[in-house]
């Protein structure tokens, strides 16, 4: 079990982000943070939108590949919810505000869509943050995971005469 964004949202390198579309959407899981750079940079590849992503990644970006050519941000939008994509969080370097279209596409597909301040979060910093409340998450949740199957486990070994070291 991951965390959910609405849970990432409290953590320090979150504070400063700001929810522009997508409420409905905070209880997806995050099983890890991955950067988008140039995977939609339609000029490096025959066909500008392929599958880049994991399913419940959260997806950080500065939008870079769409700096010239905002359209490209509504198709990479699109490419991340198909890949199952939890959420984006957006860099203000190059787009202070999203075009409308992607923002309207974000609500009907409750796909949360963050955006930071270029003096904000360094992007290592949110993955390590993500990374390490998931692990925590885990840690917590694991001891209880024993209580419940170990005597399953021990059952199981007594039953085919298998001896346990």
């Amino acid at each position: 079990m991951a965390i959910t964004i609405l849970e990432a949202m409290k953590l320090p390198t979150f504070k400063d982000f700001d929810l522009v579309a997508g409420y409905r959407g905070l209880d997806r899981e995050i099983q890890r943070a991955s950067i988008l750079d140039y995977e939609y940079e339609s000029s490096l590849f025959d066909k500008p939108i392929q599958t880049y992503f994991e399913k419940e990644d959260f997806v950080i970006s500065s939008l870079i590949y769409a700096k010239d050519d905002p359209s490209l941000i509504l198709e990479s939008v699109k490419g991340l919810i198909s890949d199952g994509v939890s959420g984006l969080a957006i860099k203000n370097i190059y787009y202070d505000e999203l075009p409308e279209e992607v923002i309207k596409y974000a609500n009907q597909m409750d796909f949360p869509i963050f955006m930071f301040d270029k003096k904000g979060s360094y992007y290592e910093d949110i993955v390590t943050e993500i990374y390490d409340k998931n692990k925590e998450k885990i840690n917590r949740l694991s001891p209880g995971i024993n209580i419940i199957f170990l005597p399953i486990i021990h059952l199981f070994f007594l039953y085919y005469h298998i001896e346990l070291t």
